[in-house]
């Protein structure tokens, strides 16, 4: 490689450009020389040099936490014109606002981060982790927090908990949090993060299982599929496909649906 900048777009798990066109120019022997080559170059950097962060990563001028407030006011002001008539659409309306106000945070917090000496902007501009949406709770608002894809709903007679006032349908009443990791969680706010965290997680383990043996299923019984000679796809003897995937092209040698040889 004479010049350039070797990142997620060029060698990256999906959209490795870099790495598609050596497998199909050179080979697998050549494309698995590279990747190991190019891991051997990145560990002998991280030994030599080293890769942090620290807090001031996350720092951001109080004028950004200025706007951050402001968008969050306005929000909360849209939910009180919405709460004078409530029925699902202003539901709906309230779970649209509260995304704008997310959507508002995130613009503001690219606008003020350092992106020339800031190690944890290093790390999502390279594609190496992370992305600018993992700043939004630590430094700016966690945001939102749902339930089966709602807002959370009254745990007590007509209001979520007892902290708040009966009947209250606003933007933090329901489970909207606008502090950040940084600064800090109060003990409402922290419960009922962790409430929607913990449906996150419940999900994560139930669905983890379930696509596995899925995939273990799939596997089984596709074992014995062959492509012959013909390009047919047979099962034992019988035909399934009379040409394999509709065209014939062997797919680790086209680029993009064409074929290059």
């Amino acid at each position: 490689m004479v010049s350039g900048v070797i990142d997620a777009a060029t060698i990256g798990r999906e959209s490795g450009s870099l790495l598609q066109f050596l497998f199909v120019r050179y080979g697998s022997e050549v494309t698995a020389k590279f990747i190991d080559q190019a891991n051997k170059i990145g560990l002998m950097s991280l030994f030599s040099l080293g890769m942090s962060v620290n807090i001031r990563d996350f720092d951001i001028p109080k004028v950004a936490y200025t706007e951050i407030d402001k968008a969050v006011k306005e929000g909360e002001s849209t939910v009180a014109e919405l709460l004078k008539d409530y029925d699902d659409v202003a539901e709906a309306k309230i779970l649209s606002t509260a995304n704008r106000i997310r959507i508002k945070v995130r613009n503001i917090i690219d606008a003020y981060i350092d992106k020339k000496n800031n190690n944890v902007e290093s790390m999502i501009t390279t594609g190496a982790k992370g992305s600018i949406t993992n700043l939004i709770p630590t430094i700016g608002l966690v945001g939102q927090q749902m339930l089966r894809d709602v807002r959370i709903s009254n745990g007590f007679s007509d209001r979520l908990t007892s902290h708040f006032k009966k009947g209250d349908n606003g933007l933090i009443a329901r489970g909207s949090v606008v502090s950040n990791y940084r600064t800090g969680l109060n003990p409402v706010e922290y419960f009922l993060h962790a409430a929607s965290s913990r449906e996150g997680l419940m999900d994560n383990v139930i669905r983890t299982p379930i696509s596995g043996y899925m995939q273990r299923r799939l596997s089984s019984a596709l074992q014995d599929l062959t492509v012959s000679e013909d390009l047919s796809v047979r099962l034992w003897h019988s035909i399934v496909q009379f040409k394999y995937g509709e065209d014939g092209l062997d797919v680790s040698a086209s680029d993009k649906g064409d074929l290059k040889l």
